[in-house]
């Protein structure tokens, strides 16, 4: 599944806006990405994993307040929205141009379970901020692994120890191989290509922190001592874990990278858009029937039946997503 632009044509658009040249990577690291956490699903069952570990050991909270179970009804039928016209597409069309809106669709499905769960696992206030939903969600649910593999694919710190200790375990935990640059085939070579989809976030957060750090350092560089300890404190406490993939995921349809998924003629073939909208339907629907899940056990019982029949009579959801 691959995306291959010829490097003897003239790129206009590119070229005026000054983009490098490598412009498949985009995509490709795109597709490789969710091509690997399909493969995971499909080889390790996260649901049955999930309802046999670590859901044993949730409890319902039978006197949830209804603004509670509300927002986290809210959040699933939300999520399941998302999901559902995810399914449209996969089923209907093939064409590049729903590139970028599919793989919206996908991010805002997959932020709108996080939150749910956030508030069935712990009563915290409504949450609104990207970052904030990314971060809690990491050490809520990644972090000592509560949630089931692929999922749970964390940093629990940037530091440079932490980090370099935790990729190392996990590729051989795993036994990663393989890189983001290719597809991924099995078990071992999906492992190789999460792995380094993970590592490589490392770089893009701290990139997109670099300059509120230099200010609150008051640096233009990290020569000084006080400007790397304002850097190395932030990323001793700063997480990476699903969620924060899924929104640099959003970023190549939102920002500049967008352009790739829709620029040159000499393009990915029908059959490689339609495993890309596949693999996005099959990723957001196994991290939905976690949250679904989680939420199930969590809200009092009669509340969940009332919602589900809600959702059965009265949309035009994909009603198999509440079933089973």
């Amino acid at each position: 599944m691959e995306i291959v632009f010829p490097q003897d044509e003239q790129q206009w658009l590119l070229e005026k806006l000054q983009i490098g040249r490598d412009k498949s990577f985009a995509f490709n690291a795109t597709a490789h990405w969710l091509r690997a956490l399909v493969i995971v699903c499909e080889h390790t069952n996260p649901l049955d994993a999930y309802k046999t570990g670590a859901l044993q050991k949730v409890q319902r909270d039978k006197g949830m307040a209804p603004e509670r179970y509300l927002r986290i009804f809210e959040d699933l039928f939300m999520a399941a929205q998302s999901i559902s016209a995810l399914r449209d597409i996969e089923q209907n069309c093939s064409s590049r141009t729903l590139a970028a809106t599919a793989i919206t669709t996908w991010y805002y499905a997959c932020y709108n379970v996080a939150k749910a769960m956030l508030v069935a696992k712990a009563d915290g206030a409504r949450l609104e901020n990207h970052t904030e939903v990314a971060n809690l969600w990491c050490r809520t649910f990644s972090i000592n692994k509560p949630i089931p593999s692929p999922f749970h694919l964390n940093l629990p710190s940037l530091s440079q120890a932490v980090f370099n200790k935790t990729i190392a375990e996990l590729k051989n935990e795993f036994s990663a191989r393989g890189k983001l640059s290719e597809t991924p085939t099995d078990l071992e070579s999906a492992y190789g290509c999460l792995i380094a989809y993970l590592s490589g976030s490392e770089d893009f957060y701290f990139e997109r922190k670099r300059e509120e750090l230099l200010k609150n350092a008051d640096a233009t560089n990290f020569k000084t001592k006080a400007a790397q300890k304002v850097r190395d404190d932030w990323k001793s406490k700063q997480v990476i874990g699903f969620m924060h993939l899924a929104f640099r995921l959003r970023g190549k349809a939102n920002y500049r990278d967008a352009i790739f998924l829709s620029y040159n003629h000499v393009s990915a073939s029908e059959r490689t858009i339609a495993q890309l909208f596949s693999d996005l339907t099959v990723t957001s629907t196994c991290f939905f029937q976690l949250g679904l899940a989680l939420c199930k056990a969590r809200v009092p019982k009669d509340c969940f039946a009332e919602f589900v029949q809600d959702i059965e009579k009265n949309t035009v959801l994909d009603k198999s997503l509440f079933r089973g």
